[in-house]
């Protein structure tokens, strides 16, 4: 067996040396190009801002309150104990409580939220499940709804009902 008597490097072979010339030349092409997409980029970011700017100032625009309209009758088995609407971005919000005055536990119980026009005519409907199934005699569950704003909503009536069932109130 044998050992070499030098070892071999791979060593990469030389750039040709570029000229300053040509360097210049190249650097006067490249920098245009790189203002053109700095300018493009500020651009465009300055349109998200502005549109964002634009669609938080809708949003946050003085919208009128929604009021509540009663319309739940006293010998219901749920009765509505609170209510608030919130009116956000496009979206209203509407949050209480419902208590149970069965005498029996209630399954799958569902808030109907409607909103009205000024002549108290329904504009969109939404629901949601209240927060605690079955919902025992006596007591009290939260409840949220969302639903799509409408420009001419001015009142807001809730109601409940059992799940694609009867109402409750």
């Amino acid at each position: 067996m044998s050992v070499p008597m030098r070892w071999e490097v791979n060593v990469a072979p030389e750039m040709p040396a570029v000229s300053p010339a040509r360097r210049r030349r190249r650097a006067r092409r490249v920098r245009p190009l790189r203002v053109a997409f700095v300018l493009c980029l500020g651009a465009v970011l300055c349109g998200m801002v502005a549109a964002g700017v634009r669609n938080v100032a809708l949003g946050v625009a003085a919208t009128p309150a929604l009021r509540l309209i009663s319309g739940a009758p006293a010998a219901g088995q749920v009765a509505l104990t609170g209510a608030t609407a919130e009116r956000k971005l496009g979206f209203v919000t509407v949050t209480g409580n419902v208590t149970n005055r069965s005498p029996r536990a209630l399954n799958r119980v569902e808030a109907v939220v409607e909103l009205l026009n000024a002549r108290n005519q329904t504009v969109r409907v939404e629901s949601g499940l209240v927060a605690f199934d079955p919902l025992e005699k006596g007591e009290t569950a939260p409840f949220r709804v969302d639903l799509m704003d409408t420009a001419g909503a001015a009142a807001y009536r809730v109601r409940f009902r059992q799940l694609l069932g009867p109402r409750l109130d």
